[in-house]
């Protein structure tokens, strides 16, 4: 679990990196988004609820906004706020 948690957190690094060095890349958004996600799942899995909810706030704004920017674009609109939601509600389940 610890070797995959730091696989996750350098997926997690890189990904913040990219919307850093290109922020209007949607590519680099919808990736992110999801990344942050999978660094919630574990965490929760880990028992880490803070840091959870950290990761799910952060995966769930960046969807927002990439939503935001075209809501036309069902897959960011319908996808991303629905894996938001599960990742939501399986912290919810936590607390």
């Amino acid at each position: 679990v610890a070797a995959a948690r730091q696989q996750i957190g350098a997926s997690v690094r890189l990904a913040d990196k990219l919307l850093t060095v290109e922020p209007g890349n949607t590519e680099w958004a919808d990736r992110a988004t999801a990344t942050h996600l999978v660094a919630a799942d574990t965490a929760l899995a880990s028992g880490n609820i803070d840091e959870a909810a950290a990761a799910t706030r952060k995966g769930c704004d960046i969807a927002a906004r990439l939503a935001a920017r075209d809501p036309s674009v069902v897959d960011w609109s319908g996808r991303l706020r629905r894996s938001c939601l599960l990742s939501e509600a399986r912290l919810a389940l936590t607390r």
